[in-house]
This record gives structure tokens, C-alpha cells and sequence, in this order.
């Protein structure tokens, strides 16, 4: 790529349209078929390098990008061989495609201004927080609701695998719709991390109430109607830890 050079941001769309006619994988590729994908890519690299006041934080972008990037091809690898969700599968594609020719032509104008390729290998150790926003702002609802299910069915399993209360899905209904309609509604990471801090309070409120009951039954153990409100207590509990730790483990970590 040598017989173009960056000098400043003034130069993004001669280099887009330079790698559209010279990188092997961009020549007709179907995602940049069309004209309007190709200006998206420009206005995105032109606001993104607009913003970037040193290399450091150049670097630091990069960085972000590409984890977004791996969470992409993981996600993608995982519901490849899922056939309902096909349609999901190649609206991912298509973003991973974009995204990755957006850090290829980021990086190479990074090389072009520091004479050296950027250290993509994560320095500072940074989880890829902003994916399930990434998902929000660029694909359809269904694919972020899609997501979030298989995350959930994937958390209890490794966390709880031989815990009986976990293994009947249906319960978990309710936390799997107000799960994606929290992270839907959501706008920011500082909102995850309130609700957690929310979510902590109500557990020790009902662990109370769990306490409570567990000694009401003690001393009725024929009473079953005591016995039944001490049932929907320990249910309360345990949808409400499911749902804190997921959401701490998870969603703020992907937010």
C-alpha cells in the first residue's frame, strides 16, 4: 500500500477508496458493494480519527476496536452451526467485515504516523466493554435479545451445573425478558453498575425475609400456607442473585 500516503484526516477518503480498489479482500466484496456502505466507512474513519489527539490514545482505540472484533468472530463461531439463528448469523458477518476493515485501515495509517505497528495485544488488560452497545447501535433487536439468552443459558450452566433449583428453564423466563429489556433501555455502564448496587440491597432484604420464614416454619411445620410463602421467598432470592450475577459478571463487563 505503498502508493498512498496519510498525511491527516483530510486524506480518508482518497485512502478508503485506495484500499477499496487494492486490498485483495475489499475488491468486490459484497458489503462495500454498494456506495452508501463505503461512505459510512469514511465518515466513521473521519470521526474517529478526528478524535484522537496522540498516539497513545490512538493506540488505545485500536485496542478497543479490535476486542469488539474478537468478540464478534467469537460470537459469530458460536451460532454458526445454529440454524435458527441464521438470519442473526449474517447480519454479525457483516459487521465483523466492516469492523475488521475498519482496524485495517486504521492501523495502517497508525503505521503511517508512528513508523510502527500498534500493539494490539491488549496492554492494559481491558475487557470488551462496549460490545453489547456495539450490538444495540449497529444490528436489529432480536440479535442483541438472541445474545443475551444464549449468554444466560451459558452462565447458569457453568456457574450452577449440578444446582437443581437452575435446571428448569422456565423459571428463568421473567429474568431473561427483563434482562433484555434492562439492557435495551440502557445508555450507560454507570446504570449497570447502579442497578447491581440495587439489586445487592433487595438480595439482603430478601435474604431477611428468607431467614424470617425459614423460623415461621420452624416453629409451623404443618402450616402450609407458611411453608408455600416460604417457597416464593427462596424462588425471589435466587432469581434475584441469578440475575445480579449475571448481570455483574456479564453484562457490565460487556456493556
Amino acid at each position: 500500500m505503498s502508493e498512498i500516503q496519510y498525511t491527516g484526516v483530510h486524506d480518508i477518503e482518497a485512502v478508503v477508496d485506495y484500499f477499496m480498489a487494492n486490498d485483495k479482500l475489499l475488491i468486490n466484496n459484497p458489503v462495500f458493494a454498494e456506495g452508501r456502505n463505503v461512505n459510512v466507512l469514511k465518515e466513521s474513519l473521519t470521526d474517529v480519527v478526528s478524535k484522537i489527539e496522540n498516539e497513545k490514545q490512538f493506540e488505545q482505540t485500536l485496542n478497543y476496536k479490535y476486542l469488539i472484533f474478537l468478540q464478534l468472530i467469537h460470537y459469530c463461531d458460536t451460532i454458526e452451526k445454529a440454524e435458527e439463528l441464521k438470519a442473526d448469523l449474517q447480519e454479525l458477518l457483516v459487521h465483523r467485515i466492516y469492523l475488521g476493515t475498519e482496524i485495517n485501515i486504521l492501523t495502517w495509517i497508525f503505521r503511517q504516523q508512528y513508523g510502527r505497528d500498534p500493539d494490539l495485544s491488549n496492554p492494559e488488560n481491558n475487557t470488551p466493554q462496549g460490545f453489547l452497545r456495539y450490538l444495540k447501535l449497529n444490528c436489529k433487536p432480536d440479535v442483541v435479545r438472541h445474545f443475551i439468552g444464549l449468554a444466560l443459558e451459558q452462565f447458569i450452566r457453568t456457574k450452577y451445573p449440578d444446582d437443581p433449583f437452575y435446571k428448569d428453564a422456565e423459571l428463568f423466563t421473567g429474568s431473561y425478558s427483563y434482562l433484555c429489556d434492562f439492557v435495551m433501555e440502557a445508555d450507560k455502564p454507570e446504570k449497570v453498575a447502579e442497578t447491581i448496587r440495587e439489586q445487592q440491597e433487595e438480595m439482603k432484604r430478601l435474604f431477611d425475609e428468607m431467614v424470617e420464614t425459614g423460623k415461621e416454619v420452624g416453629a409451623h411445620p404443618e402450616n402450609l400456607l407458611l411453608q408455600d410463602k416460604q417457597n416464593k421467598v427462596i424462588k425471589n432470592f435466587m432469581t434475584e442473585k441469578l440475575e445480579m450475577e449475571f448481570m455483574n459478571d456479564v453484562i457490565l463487563r460487556l456493556f
